[in-house]
């Protein structure tokens, strides 16, 4: 498998400043995706620089 990335937006803020984001995904069955059940691994990249990662579970 490869990485897979999703642009959320493109956003310029000050140094000190916070952001709240978020993005849902659509896991749809479709002719041209495969769904793989079990768990998977988001990671946060601002700037090329990956940060937090969290751990999804897709059951299908």
């Amino acid at each position: 498998m490869h990485p897979q990335s999703v642009q959320v937006e493109n956003i310029a803020i000050r140094p000190k400043d916070t952001l709240d984001l978020s993005k849902k995904l659509a896991f749809v069955r479709t002719t041209t995706r495969s769904l793989y059940p079990g768990k998977h691994k988001v990671q946060l990249q601002i700037n090329g620089v990956k940060g937090a990662i969290a751990e999804v579970v897709l059951s299908v």
